[in-house]
């Protein structure tokens, strides 16, 4: 072939395989989409808007509380004319909580949605990684499936060729015993193949309901990590857990500072009917008043209150501690699976190959009248099932790099 023809050749088998990457994508984009209407998101979702909306309430002053009534009224002869104490009132008071206090409680509100929000998406990833294992793992079902399905024709025409060998003269017959349990082991494979299966659609509706037929997941490798421990989900969201815990401590030291309190009373008098007998002047009063707390029993209330704040503070920074190692040994524990899956791999296509040199050897020399047709299909057999094995390994590897993947905090996303 010329060499132009033959970029050109090659340029329409990329451009080909190029739109049929993009095709599978289109599909899976979809059911990325419908994903997020799954109910664990969607409830996640609506708490943390639940507990954004309460941290905006926690930092807003309390309800002014507006009084009316009568002071001093007497019992024997009611009046507001007959004794000087009488009066009508009308009072306002607002309460004002110290606002260190009131900022602690709108950053620790803030702090509870923000860690969920964060959930949201360490969820959104886990689902997804799910969703791209399964479809995984249903491709490799199928493709065993089939493998069976050709082993089952190979063992049938094995038995008619170790029939026509017995019929022929040759000793063979324990042979045929050996096909006979073979095939029966073929179909329990195939009876559990068809219980995964059904098990895989089960776990996938529960995702996504429905899911089109033979629907592929993408291509997944395992993701650099760039070394950073707040790069994992579990380690972000731990560190959310300190910055709610010193939300806690200012809110502890915001208790010894006074909570203040203002009032005013507007007092209306009338003047005395009784005239000379019992003369008062009828002028309105007003009343005003500012309160404040005082930290009083600090040692026994405010003190061990901090005191938690703290210790509650040094144990998140365990816990952030603690989630990094974890998240770090799962991590290279699902890199080094997908590593050993792709490895498994090579060495399965390696020996399919020198399978089918194997084959094809044997072939030829029942061709060239020397050995039987057998081993030939014996060879097959076990070609068929070191593909049955191909598509296990391929599955594992996707598995593995898919949840390697949900660990880590994407680009753009904040830690």
């Amino acid at each position: 072939m010329p060499l132009s023809l033959r970029r050109i050749f090659l340029s329409a088998l990329a451009i080909g395989a190029s739109a049929t990457s993009l095709a599978a994508a289109q599909p899976f984009a979809e059911l990325e989409a419908r994903l997020e209407e799954h109910p664990t998101l969607v409830a996640i979702r609506l708490e943390a808007a639940a507990q954004r909306e309460r941290a905006r309430a926690a930092g807003a002053l309390p309800d002014p509380v507006l009084s009316a009534g009568v002071n001093n009224l007497p019992v024997g002869d009611p009046g507001f004319d007959r004794f000087l104490p009488t009066h009508k009132s009308l009072g306002a008071r607002q309460s004002i909580p110290d606002g260190l206090t009131r900022r602690a409680r709108t950053a620790q509100g803030l702090a509870e949605a923000s860690t969920t929000e964060l959930r949201l998406a360490a969820e959104r990833a886990r689902l997804r990684a799910r969703l791209i294992g399964l479809l995984a793992e249903r491709e490799a079902v199928a493709e065993r499936s089939s493998v069976l399905a050709r082993q089952d024709g190979v063992y049938a025409e094995l038995a008619d060729t170790v029939e026509a060998e017995l019929a022929g003269g040759r000793a063979v017959a324990f042979r045929l015993g050996e096909v006979d349990a073979e095939r029966a082991g073929l179909a329990e494979a195939i009876a559990a193949l068809a219980g995964e299966r059904a098990r895989v659609e089960a776990q996938l509706a529960e995702l996504v309901d429905p899911v089109p037929e033979g629907l592929a997941g993408p291509d997944v490798e395992v993701a650099a990590w760039s070394g950073a421990a707040r790069a994992f989900y579990d380690v972000a969201l731990a560190a959310r857990g300190i910055a709610r815990a010193e939300a806690g401590v200012d809110l502890a030291r915001g208790a010894y500072r006074p909570d203040w309190g203002i009032g005013v009373t507007y007092q209306q008098r009338e003047a005395s009917a009784a005239g000379v007998t019992m003369p008062f002047p009828g002028d309105d009063w007003v009343s005003a008043q500012v309160t404040f707390t005082v930290p009083l029993y600090a040692g026994r209330s405010q003190a061990p209150r901090l005191r938690a704040a703290r210790a509650e503070k040094a144990a998140a920074e365990a816990r952030m501690q603690a989630a990094a190692r974890t998240a770090r040994a799962r991590y290279e524990a699902l890199a080094a699976e997908a590593r050993a899956a792709d490895e498994a791999e090579e060495a399965l296509r390696r020996r399919i190959a020198a399978l089918e040199e194997r084959i094809a050897a044997s072939r030829r020399n029942y061709e060239a009248g020397f050995g039987d047709y057998a081993a030939v299909l014996d060879g097959e057999i076990a070609r068929l099932g070191l593909e049955a094995q191909l598509a296990q390994a391929g599955a594992r590897s996707t598995m593995a790099a898919a949840q390697a993947n949900s660990l880590l905090i994407e680009e753009g996303e904040e830690r």
